[in-house]
């Protein structure tokens, strides 16, 4: 579990800033306007490189700027970057969501990703889901995860305690999953 307080904004650290910022989807469709939430850590200086994390919620939710409102996650993270536990980072909330793609091309996806991070509450159902025989929930992604390792896919992965399909575990989740990031 993590510290008591380590979603609670702090006294005394700096704090990173986060913005709304409007960009051109051309990707999505000619034309399209979207918005997405731009985290900047503390000291934040356009002349120094930083690493990237795009930040999606598997199927809707950014919206309405969840991960920043219900999740705290820009809390989070200065919390985490004044204990000297993750790198200093930018961080995109972009507004939009993802299907989970099967992965087609191992080979392209090894070269592509270094780490693939996992969760799920405790109390969440392993029952199969999507029509397929696999369990899912904290059962699935302990399966998923062997297989993505037995595939060469350095795969990791974390139950949340006595919680569920909710901010309490997706805020843990990301307190053990950014320390994860951006090292050798």
């Amino acid at each position: 579990m993590p510290p008591p307080g380590f979603d609670r904004v702090r006294e005394g650290i700096e704090k990173g800033k986060l913005e709304r910022v409007d960009y051109d989807a051309t990707a999505v469709s000619a034309g399209l306007k979207r918005w997405m939430e731009v985290y900047t850590p503390p000291g934040y200086s356009t002349d120094k490189k930083y690493p990237v994390l795009y930040l999606l919620d598997g199927i809707g939710g950014n919206e309405n700027r969840e991960w920043t409102r219900q999740g705290v996650a820009n809390v989070l993270l200065d919390n985490l970057i004044a204990d000297k536990k993750i790198e200093p980072m930018i961080v995109v909330f972009p507004n939009g969501n993802i299907k989970p793609e099967n992965i087609t091309d191992m080979d392209a996806f090894k070269k592509q990703v270094k780490l693939v991070f996992m969760s799920f509450g405790s109390k969440e159902s392993s029952a199969p889901r999507g029509g397929g025989s696999a369990p899912s929930g904290p059962e699935g992604i302990r399966s998923a995860a062997d297989a993505l390792t037995q595939a060469g896919i350095k795969a990791t992965y974390y139950v949340s305690p006595d919680s569920a399909h909710d901010f309490t575990s997706w805020k843990r989740s990301l307190y053990y999953f950014t320390p994860l990031l951006f090292r050798d």
